[in-house]
């Protein structure tokens, strides 16, 4: 009975350890959320972000990013943004090579290994009503000017070689139906 009683005490104590840390691993504020743990590293863009270019007359609402006739914006939570990073792991299995991605009729992913890729994720609704993520994928924290925080912007490159990329995710599909690179 004493070995079942302090089985159960230290059960509870891991238990609450875990979600303390989940916890602090998805930090949120006003305009992003950001999520940092051992499957994940990113940050989510909240609609009403606005990104300031140049000077505060030149500003952007972050869903002008999605790059497609949208309807409004939406906050995903933490399970359809874990559920798009493992399509997109699924995805990358099958078009890590250009032999894969050949034979899978899928656009080359030229990585190696996709744990040190940041994703910046915006959600929109399409014009018929489905709820999609915009996802820009990629290695920010060593490959972008250091005057550019991606945590707090999202990143616009022109030619961002083949390591960076846009992702489109369908989210009642749980599928990505578009992957392009930027």
């Amino acid at each position: 009975m004493k070995s079942l009683f302090t089985f159960l005490i230290i059960c509870a104590i891991f238990i609450s350890c875990n979600s303390k840390n989940e916890k602090r691993d998805f930090v949120d504020n006003e305009t992003t959320t950001y999520i940092n743990t051992h499957k994940l590293h990113g940050i989510i863009f909240k609609p009403n972000h606005q990104v300031v270019f140049k000077s505060p007359d030149d500003t952007m609402s972050v869903l002008d990013f999605v790059g497609e006739p949208h309807n409004i914006g939406w906050i995903p939570n933490r399970e359809i943004v874990f559920s798009f990073n493992n399509a997109f792991i699924k995805y990358w299995e099958k078009a890590k090579t250009d032999s894969l991605a050949e034979l899978n009729n899928l656009t080359p992913i030229l990585w190696k290994t996709i744990k040190p890729m940041e994703k910046q994720v915006i959600g929109f609704v399409d014009t018929s009503g489905q709820k999609k993520l915009w996802v820009n994928i990629g290695n920010f924290d060593e490959g972008t000017p250091p005057e550019v925080d991606w945590k707090k912007e999202p990143i616009i490159v022109n030619d961002g070689g083949p390591y960076s990329y846009i992702v489109k995710y369908d989210v009642a599909k749980d599928s990505i139906y578009s992957l392009t690179s930027y």
